[in-house]
Formats: structure tokens, C-alpha cells, sequence
């Protein structure tokens, strides 16, 4: 996988375009594997490499892990996260340590995006909404929005 990983690529900046069709993948891959019923464990850029032709592969599928998908979050707030980073090249919830983001995530407003990109805040909020009968409820989802 000579193209790096995307936390390499998302430091470098990524376009808009390309912020979009790297999310289309990554949804697609998402579904894939929530069709066969299993869940990424840990979805973050630098578990999403680059291939030579520009596509992207999901690594580190051993935190993988078979369940009920019903039962367990599918992905897409992590991939809401990794969406927001690649079109603003920063996080969008900080903190001094891990605790105080885990707040923020449950509980500040979803970030609003500069107005460049404000035609993706509606997914970015569907995406982050607090309230899970609000938010996306699977990958295949998210794809259909992109």
C-alpha cells in the first residue's frame, strides 16, 4: 500500500472531492462488512491506507469482530470523524486528555462546518446527531446521502 496512510494524507490536506469519494469507500467497505455481519473495531485514519491507483484498504481488521449488528454501533460516527478531518484537516472535538473529548463528543453541538462545505452539515449532523434514533443508522446509509 505505497500511498501512505490517510493520516498522512489528511495532514498533507485533501480536497473536497477527494474528502467525499474517500468517504463513499470507506462506507462501501463499512457495508461489507456489516453485511457479513462484522464490525471494525477501530476506523481511524491511520488504519485506512492508500492504495497505488488512489483506492483506499481497511487494515487492522484483527480488532475486527463478529456480532449482532443491532447491538453495537456500526462505524459511522467513526467515519463522521474521519469524514470532518479529511474536509477541515483538524478533529473536531478536543481536549486536554480522553475523557474531556469523550464528553465533548457525547455532548457539545455537532461542530458546524466553515461555510465552504457548509452542503455537507446536513450528513455531518445526521452523522453526530446525540440521539441515535437521529443519526444514520448504517454505513449503507451514509453512501446513500454521498
Amino acid at each position: 500500500l505505497p500511498g501512505g496512510d490517510l493520516k498522512m494524507r489528511i495532514e498533507k490536506g485533501i480536497s473536497e472531492h477527494d474528502a467525499v469519494e474517500f468517504t463513499k469507500q470507506i462506507a462501501s467497505a463499512l457495508s461489507q462488512l456489516h453485511a457479513l455481519e462484522i464490525l471494525h473495531r477501530d476506523l481511524k485514519p491511520g488504519n485506512i491506507m492508500l492504495r497505488e491507483n488512489g483506492s483506499l484498504a481497511l487494515i487492522d481488521v484483527g480488532l475486527a469482530k463478529r456480532m449482532r449488528l443491532e447491538q453495537e454501533i456500526t462505524g459511522q460516527g467513526a467515519m463522521c470523524i474521519i469524514f470532518y478531518e479529511m474536509l477541515t484537516g483538524q478533529k473536531p472535538y478536543t481536549g486536554v486528555d480522553a475523557m474531556g473529548i469523550i464528553f465533548k463528543h457525547a455532548e457539545a453541538p455537532v461542530p458546524v462546518l466553515p461555510h465552504r462545505l457548509s452542503q455537507h452539515q446536513a450528513l455531518l449532523n445526521m452523522m453526530l446527531a446525540k440521539r441515535r434514533a437521529d443519526r444514520l443508522q448504517s454505513a449503507a446509509e451514509v453512501l446513500e446521502w454521498l
